[in-house]
């Protein structure tokens, strides 16, 4: 599941470097990835979820070797991308709305976490196969609440 991870953040790493996406569309671009394949990103995010909550204690980081690096997404190696961690990537995405202070990325970012991992769970529950309806409205959700609060500083 970890190297799932790293692959997944290695090529949202290099989307980044490329600029491939800015602001809000990037973050909707990150759970359009997730939700590519609607079955298979559906199980791989209940499994990460069930994995992590049966962790009693942190992992040990994993450091993919250059060669994994590599056979992850051979063009981001090629340029020598430096891989991103999930904070980083969504703090990237936020920095580019200007309706979000800098104060609140790290509240965004825990937001948009939950948001990543609490879908799966409500559309498995709910039986449902397509998760990105419930992506979307909540990113539109926690992207409104900042504008919403920026009107009243």
């Amino acid at each position: 599941m970890d190297y799932f991870v790293c692959k997944w953040l290695y090529d949202q790493s290099f989307d980044i470097h490329c600029k491939k996406y800015q602001g809000v569309d990037g973050l909707y671009q990150i759970f359009k990835s997730i939700c590519d394949d609607i079955t298979p990103g559906k199980k791989i995010m209940v499994s990460l979820v069930n994995y992590y909550s049966k962790l009693t204690e942190k992992p040990a980081p994993i450091v993919p070797s250059p060669y994994e690096y590599y056979l992850f997404n051979k063009e981001a190696f090629q340029h020598n991308i430096e891989p991103l961690n999930l904070h980083q990537v969504f703090t990237y995405y936020l920095s580019g709305i200007q309706s979000i202070h800098p104060s609140q990325y790290n509240e965004k970012v825990c937001q948009l976490i939950a948001l990543m991992y609490g879908v799966p769970i409500q559309t498995h529950i709910m039986e449902l196969d397509n998760m990105y309806p419930f992506y979307e409205m909540g990113v539109k959700s926690i992207i409104s609440t900042s504008i919403n609060n920026n009107d009243h500083l």
